[in-house]
């Protein structure tokens, strides 16, 4: 038997809280501004940030353990205080139809007919994840292919890119109001263009797969 351990990221809870703190994460910089202590207007927004940062983690990240003999992959999440992801039934490798891969070596998602099974294996430690992939790759003759092909395939790159544009305009609508109504006096305002950058570039990256 083998066994590895894999960081996964479960992309769908990703999208989600993207679109939660960026909408949400102007509102934590506008509220300090009605206190008048300048220690409530520093440590509340780094409260705020470090609890939902907190929260973001747990969920949408998760360890799960794969176990491969006799051609089956049994799955086992690791418990957490919070945000527990639900049971994934095994799967034998010949039932395996695609793989999605990042960049040639991070195993995202494997794929049957029945279920789809959410990987994600950490940039940082990617060991098991390469192993893994590796192992299916010798086993089968299936060919990877990256995420922003599937979303393509799927017809949902357009749906992507319209809304991650749909909320930086309104990102981008809230600093404005913010500003013609505080004035440019707050140095909460250094904080926001973190939360716009990122948006942005989500654009650019979006655009170029639409080509």
């Amino acid at each position: 038997m083998t066994e590895y351990r894999i960081k996964v990221i479960k992309q769908k809870r990703v999208f989600l809280s993207i679109l939660i703190v960026s909408i949400g994460l102007p509102f934590c910089f506008l509220i300090p501004t009605q206190f008048e202590l300048v220690f409530l207007k520093i440590t509340v927004p780094i409260l705020t940030l470090g609890i939902l940062s907190i929260l973001i983690y747990y969920f949408t990240f998760g360890y799960l353990r794969i176990r491969f003999e006799n051609r089956t992959f049994d799955f086992e999440w690791e418990q957490k205080p919070i945000f527990n992801f639900k049971k994934q039934s095994s799967i034998i490798i010949d039932d395996i139809t695609e793989i999605v891969v990042e960049q040639g070596i991070y195993l995202l998602k494997i794929k049957t007919e029945e279920t789809d099974i959410e990987l994600g294996g950490n940039k940082t430690k990617i060991t098991d994840s390469l192993k893994l992939l590796k192992l299916i790759k010798s086993e089968t003759n299936i060919k990877p292919i990256d995420s922003w092909h599937v979303l393509k395939k799927r017809g949902w790159l357009k749906i992507a890119y319209r809304i991650n544009l749909f909320v930086l305009i309104i990102a981008i609508g809230i600093v404005i109001t913010f500003i013609v109504l505080k004035g440019f006096d707050s140095k909460l305002l250094l904080f926001i263009p973190l939360c716009l950058s990122q948006l942005y570039f989500s654009h650019l990256q979006l655009k170029s797969k639409l080509k």
